[in-house]
C-alpha cells in the first residue's frame, strides 16, 4: 500500500512537473501543460504552486493508485475542489 505522498511523488514524476489538467471548462484546451516547481506545493501565492489532486477516497495501492493522482498546477486544482 502506498502513502498519499508517495502517490503524489511517483505522479510528478509522470507529469514531468507540469500541470496534467484536461478539463474541458477550464479552457485549456487539451492538457493545461503549466510548469510546476516541486518545493512550492500547497503554496497559492507562488509562481508554479501546484497540489496532487485525487477525486476519489480509499486506499491507495501499486500503480492504481498513482494513476488515481493528479498533479493540478494551484488555479487548476483551486477549480477542481470548488
Amino acid at each position: 500500500m502506498l502513502s498519499a505522498d508517495e502517490a503524489a511523488e511517483n505522479a510528478w514524476m509522470r507529469s514531468r512537473a507540469q500541470c496534467e489538467c484536461r478539463r474541458a471548462s477550464h479552457l485549456h484546451g487539451g492538457r493545461c501543460g503549466r510548469d510546476l516547481v516541486w518545493e512550492h506545493r500547497g503554496q497559492a501565492s507562488r509562481d508554479g504552486a501546484w497540489e496532487a489532486y485525487r477525486a476519489a477516497a480509499g486506499p491507495l495501492a501499486g500503480w492504481e493508485a498513482v494513476k488515481q493522482v493528479t498533479i493540478l498546477c494551484w488555479e487548476c486544482y483551486d477549480g477542481a475542489t470548488r
